[in-house]
C-alpha cells in the first residue's frame, strides 16, 4: 500500500501526476497517530511491506519517526525519493539500509541545479547498495534517456523503472506524451533496454499502465528477453494525511474515496476499489480497445485510469 505521509516537495516536475493532490495553498501532513492506525491496519491484513510517498517523504518533521516505528514492528518499507536530502536524512537511513528499498526518482541532469544533481548522485553512491530502484519518467518524445544508463553503470540499482508519465486524472494537464504518439519513443526505449540489460545486466521494469498493443512484436520480445516486469492498472490502495484511501492519484479529486477506519479488513478495503475501477471500465484510450485481445485474454486493462479520464475529457496535445 502507498501511504502518503505529507501533500508538498522541494521539486516541480512538468509530469506530476499527483498535482491534484498537491494541489492548494495548505500544507497537509500525516500525523504520528494516523500513521500508527495505519500499521495497525497493515498489520492486522498481513501487509508486512509499506511505501512511503509523498509529496517527497523525506520532507516530513515526522519522517525518522515513520521509519524507526515501522521498522519496530516488524515492516519494510519501500522509500519513494527524489534525493533531494541532507546528510542529516542520509546518515539516518544509511543506519538502516538493510531493511530499505529506494525507489528514486531521477529526471535529466539538465533538470537539476547543479549542486542538486551533485547531491543526488552522492546520495545514491552512499545508500544504493544494491537495493535501489532508478525511476525514469518518459514524458517527451524527444526525450534524452542515455543518463540513466550512465547512473546505471556507476551505481548498479537492482532495476530500473520506466514511468511512462500519466494524465492527472482531475482538472490539472501535466506534461506527457499522448497514448497516440508513444510508439514514437519505442526506439529510445528500446536502446536503453538492449544497453542495460547486455551490458550491465540490469532488470527492467514497467510502472502500472503499460499498453502491449503499441508496442511491435520485436520490441516484446526485447523485452522478454532481458525479464522485464510489466504492471498494469493493478489495485495498489494510497492512504492520505487524513486516512482518506483512494485507488490512485488519478481518483483523488473525485468521490471515490473512503476512511481507512470504515474498513473492518482489507477484503472491504479492496472491493470498495474494485467497485471504484469498475466506474470506469467503459473508458477508453482507444476505440480499439473495446475487441482489443489484450483486454479479452487479461494482460491489459486499458491502459491508465488518469489518461482514459483525461481522453474522455476531450484531451488533445
Amino acid at each position: 500500500m502507498n501511504i502518503y505521509i505529507n501533500n508538498y516537495c522541494n521539486q516541480r516536475c512538468p509530469y506530476c501526476f499527483a498535482v491534484d493532490y498537491m494541489g492548494g495553498k495548505e500544507k497537509k501532513e500525516m500525523s504520528l497517530d494516523n500513521f500508527k492506525k495505519v500499521l495497525a491496519f497493515l498489520k492486522k491484513s498481513r501487509f508486512m511491506k509499506l511505501r512511503l510517498e509523498g509529496g517527497e517523504s523525506t520532507l516530513h518533521p515526522l519522517f525518522e519517526d515513520f521509519i524507526d516505528l515501522s521498522l519496530s514492528r516488524g515492516f519494510t518499507v519501500d522509500l519513494f525519493t527524489n534525493g533531494q536530502f541532507g546528510g542529516k536524512v542520509r546518515k539516518f537511513l544509511y543506519l538502516r539500509n538493510q531493511y530499505l528499498t529506494y525507489i528514486w526518482n531521477i529526471n535529466h541532469p539538465s533538470f537539476y541545479a547543479r549542486d542538486n544533481w551533485k547531491k543526488l548522485k552522492s546520495n545514491i553512491a552512499k545508500l544504493t547498495a544494491g537495493n535501489s530502484l532508478f525511476g525514469v519518467n518518459v514524458y517527451n518524445l524527444e526525450q534524452d534517456l542515455s543518463y540513466m544508463y550512465d547512473l546505471c553503470k556507476a551505481f548498479k540499482p537492482r532495476m530500473v523503472r520506466y514511468v511512462f508519465a500519466h494524465q492527472t486524472g482531475g482538472d490539472s494537464l501535466v506534461s506527457t506524451i499522448h497514448p497516440r504518439d508513444l510508439h514514437k519513443i519505442i526506439p529510445r526505449v528500446i536502446g536503453l533496454t538492449k544497453q542495460l540489460g547486455e551490458e550491465l545486466g540490469v532488470k527492467l521494469m514497467f510502472d502500472c499502465g503499460f499498453i502491449p498493443c503499441i508496442w511491435p512484436d520485436h520490441a516484446l520480445a526485447v523485452f522478454v528477453k532481458y525479464g522485464t516486469i510489466f504492471n498494469y492498472c493493478y489495485l495498489c490502495p494510497g492512504i492520505d494525511t487524513d486516512l482518506n484511501v483512494s485507488h490512485c492519484f488519478q481518483t483523488y479529486k473525485e468521490n471515490d474515496k473512503k476512511k481507512l477506519t470504515d474498513f473492518k479488513n482489507s477484503d472491504e478495503l479492496y472491493m470498495f476499489l474494485r467497485d471504484v475501477k469498475d466506474k470506469y471500465r467503459d473508458l477508453n484510450l482507444f476505440p480499439k480497445c473495446r475487441s482489443c485481445y489484450s483486454r479479452k485474454l487479461n494482460v491489459c486493462d486499458g491502459g491508465c485510469l488518469g489518461d482514459r479520464k483525461a481522453i474522455a475529457k476531450g484531451w488533445d496535445n
